[in-house]
């Protein structure tokens, strides 16, 4: 369990990591259930418990871990990498329980050295998500705002990963010309 500060009212409430297999348990009305599970079982959730608050962590789109192997060298449970774009496309349910969303990297297989550029710039593209008023469908535009937002980063000492390659972020109308998200 952890505490969260919920809102302009500033209220502590608990928050749990929640996933379809533990929704037998007896919540208070108002907890933060933090989502784990893929969007078809979290609109089956959102409809059984209405009293409750949602904060997504979907294992299909905000798994950072997924596509890089397993501690053994073989591969992961969660299917391939989530790029930024996986996660820009990511469907979201609108519904006044859901007030945030996260991202999930489990420690693993990461060090000091790659944690940086293995949350960066994917955690900026759910910043995109969750923070705009509507997410713009041509590619070439969020392109434009994450390689500036990864530059940013490293110019702060921040180690990002690049968004496209060096002559794509210098030309982003050639090389995403109309190229659209599939939102």
């Amino acid at each position: 369990m952890l505490r969260s500060l919920v809102g302009s009212e500033m209220c502590i409430r608990d928050r749990y990591w929640f996933s379809p297999e533990n929704e037998f348990v007896q919540y208070q009305k108002g907890d933060i259930l933090q989502w784990w599970g893929t969007d078809k079982a979290l609109a089956q959730a959102l409809e059984k418990m209405k009293d409750q608050k949602f904060v997504l962590n979907n294992n299909e789109h905000l798994y950072l871990d997924c596509g890089v192997g397993n501690l053994y060298g073989d591969g992961t449970w969660c299917g391939s990498y989530k790029t930024w774009k996986t996660i820009y496309e990511m469907p979201l349910l609108e519904s006044k329980q859901i007030i945030g969303a996260v991202v999930s990297l489990f420690g693993e297989l990461v060090n000091d050295q790659v944690v940086d550029s293995t949350l960066w710039p994917r955690t900026s593209s759910l910043s995109e998500v969750v923070w705009s008023q509507k997410r713009d469908k041509l590619q070439r535009n969020v392109v434009r705002r994450l390689g500036a937002q990864a530059l940013r980063l490293l110019q702060r000492g921040v180690n990002s990963k690049p968004i496209t390659s060096q002559a794509c972020q210098r030309d982003v109308q050639s090389c995403f010309k109309n190229f659209t998200f599939k939102i």
